[in-house]
């Protein structure tokens, strides 16, 4: 049967769909608004099944309250199971680790990466890191804070002109430039660590 425009817009007015989509489904239920709303509602509810692992009943509570968003779904899927899980496992962090993590994320902002590694506390640091899934990551990350305290130590003993030398030198090392690298992709573009974190505050602060 033919599908007028008017059905595909009041399709699209009830489900967050494409226009060709839209049309596909509606000719495959014969133009069957209600039909056509069900059959989307369902397949969407595979998919995030599939993806997720969760059951069909807590994935269809969170995708009526995204209004069928299946991104906005994923996001409140997952921040569901964060929580779960998270009363299950050995979680170490607390308060002051976030905190600590926290001081440490604005210091990079503020100061650069290279002044962040000199932070008090980086145990914090180290341990949320790795509690976000970077395990890697966190120990390479507490060998830079090491290493940056041994030439923080080295630099005491040189005159203001010797020390930005050996700063811009340390600046330009294959070292310390492979692991700015390492955080851009770990922490500033890593999604899965912004939710895991974004989790652990939801949990503990």
């Amino acid at each position: 049967m033919k599908i007028e425009l008017a059905q595909i817009q009041e399709l699209r007015n009830m489900i967050p769909i494409g226009m060709m989509d839209a049309r596909e489904l509606l000719e495959r239920n014969q133009g069957n608004l209600e039909k056509s709303r069900t059959e989307f509602i369902a397949s969407e509810i595979q998919k995030l099944s599939a993806s997720t692992g969760e059951e069909s009943e807590i994935i269809a509570k969170y995708f009526f309250e995204a209004d069928y968003d299946i991104n906005i779904a994923q996001d409140k899927i997952e921040a569901y199971i964060f929580d779960k899980e998270f009363k299950l496992k050995n979680y170490q962090s607390v308060r002051h680790d976030l905190n600590m993590t926290e001081a440490w994320l604005l210091t990079i902002q503020s100061h650069g990466f290279l002044n962040s590694l000199q932070t008090a506390d980086f145990e914090s640091i180290v341990l949320v890191v790795k509690e976000c899934g970077l395990v890697d990551f966190s120990v390479k990350l507490e060998e830079a804070y090491n290493y940056m305290a041994e030439k923080e130590e080295s630099f005491r003993e040189l005159d203001e002109e010797k020390l930005i030398e050996a700063v811009e030198n340390l600046k330009n090392s294959k070292y310390y430039q492979d692991l700015l690298e390492e955080f851009r992709v770990n922490i500033m573009l890593n999604m899965s660590f912004a939710k895991n974190y974004e989790g652990l505050r939801r949990n503990i602060l």
